[in-house]
């Protein structure tokens, strides 16, 4: 929209009909839509959602990973663990301080959090 069709806008219809030219809204569409299409209550987990969406830090993590996370913490495997990780680099949302922090509470005894100074020096 321009200064001058901004000038331009003389009453509600006008405003109507320039609102319909805005480009689509694409902001973390799956997560936008998931959201715009809730019908049931508000639960702690929407409440999380809509955090994570105006900060745009929601990840997007598949079930797998999800299955593999929770086989990594039944018990130590080196090899589950770089999959896990590659995985988490992989993924929408997620940095290496993020990754390390999942990792740490998945298992405290071989994970520590790798913060943002940490990262810097690696």
């Amino acid at each position: 929209m321009k200064n001058d069709e901004i000038k331009s806008i003389k009453n509600l219809e006008n405003i109507q009909d320039l609102l319909l030219e805005l480009p689509e809204f694409k902001y973390q569409k799956g997560l936008t839509d998931k959201l715009d299409n809730k019908k049931d209550d508000f639960t702690y987990e929407t409440m999380l959602e809509i955090v994570l969406w105006k900060t745009n830090r929601f990840p997007e993590i598949d079930n797998d990973l999800i299955v593999k996370i929770n086989a990594l913490r039944k018990g130590y495997d080196e090899d589950l663990s770089d999959n896990i990780l590659i995985k988490l680099l992989d993924s929408k949302g997620f940095d290496l301080p993020m990754a390390s922090t999942f990792l740490r509470f998945i298992d405290s005894d071989y994970f520590q959090i790798i913060d943002q100074r940490v990262y810097r020096i690696l």
